[in-house]
């Protein structure tokens, strides 16, 4: 989707990339992958000086500060330290970070190479594949997502704001939270209550939060845009740009959008105690509540998109209160 985050390269600095990621080749093409939300993505195509061709993927930061919200301060420093984590982790289902530079020299902005996952995004083939193939492929994901889940670190909060990391997860969710107000404060956003209202709600209910011990790799983003698949299976995960130390209930296919029950059994876990559904309760408004402020960030050129996340934000709001005060 086109946004106003998105950092275009030219083809001069395209050959320029190329050219120190992979010393003595040449630039064949490169195409750019539009369905990216926040960060610029090409496959490149390279020739080799033996001849050999191969494709890598370039993904470029959004340099543009007015276009990103105070939790996505260094998002491309974050996923390459998370592929690294997860490659130590000795997890075969990520992508070879092959080049990254973040000095700023060669382009304005920071950048990074990997290897190009063979398959699709499971998004694209979800429709046409059948229950029994949706089911497989959510199985293994939730087993591969539990596997990340196993990493785990010493503090709570985003991997790239180290500086404001906590030393518990109500301490860290906070902080994230009130990054979003923010934001949303800072663009006049308008909201489904003021924000005074909102955060009294959720830190009423926040005492759920310190049952969160283990600061665990949480990667939040995989949903099924970010999950590559072949043949039936998956080949790969990718976008660990918005990694951070919690927990793992905050990851994607445990929200309000998803219903697997495939991932829930793969992933090994069963009926969530009343502790953690207060604990989604607060994620999935949380979650909401982003999807509808950087609308203003990203300035979305897709009306029905902005339409979308304001009537979900509506009914997040609706959902949260009606669950607490059943509670």
């Amino acid at each position: 989707m086109d946004s106003a985050s998105k950092r275009k390269l030219s083809e001069n600095e395209l050959h320029k990339v190329t050219a120190l990621a992979f010393p003595g080749s040449t630039l064949i093409n490169a195409v750019e992958i539009t369905d990216g939300w926040a960060n610029s993505i090409y496959v490149l195509t390279v020739k080799s000086k033996k001849d050999e061709t191969t494709q890598s993927v370039l993904k470029v930061a959004a340099n543009n500060p007015d276009s990103l919200m105070r939790y996505e301060r260094d998002l491309m420093t974050a996923e390459v330290e998370a592929y690294h984590l997860s490659k130590e982790a000795g997890l075969s289902f990520i992508p070879n970070v092959l080049y990254h530079d973040p000095s700023l020299e060669v382009i304005d902005t920071e950048y990074f190479v990997m290897s190009l996952l063979p398959g699709q995004a499971y998004s694209k083939v979800k429709p046409i594949l059948s229950a029994l193939q949706r089911s497989k492929i959510e199985y293994q994901f939730g087993m591969y997502n539990r596997a990340l889940n196993e990493i785990t670190g010493t503090r709570f909060g985003y991997l790239a704001q180290k500086k404001r990391q906590c030393s518990t997860w109500r301490e860290a969710f906070l902080t994230m939270l009130e990054d979003q107000f923010a934001d949303a404060a800072d663009r006049k956003v308008n909201m489904p209550a003021s924000i005074e209202e909102i955060r009294e709600a959720m830190h009423r209910i926040s005492d759920c939060l310190d049952e969160v011990t283990v600061p665990r790799l949480v990667l939040w983003d995989i949903w099924d845009g970010n999950i590559m698949v072949e043949n039936g299976e998956i080949t790969g995960l990718i976008d660990f740009e918005r990694a951070f130390w919690g927990d793992p209930l905050m990851e994607n296919y445990f929200n309000h959008f998803q219903d697997s029950k495939a991932f829930r059994d793969g992933y090994g876990i069963g009926e969530l105690t009343e502790l953690q559904k207060s604990r989604l309760n607060l994620y999935n408004l949380y979650v909401d509540i982003i999807m509808w402020v950087e609308c203003d960030f990203r300035k979305y050129t897709d009306p029905e998109h902005t339409k979308w996340a304001w009537n979900n934000l509506l009914k997040g709001w609706e959902d949260f209160n009606s669950r607490v005060d059943h509670d």
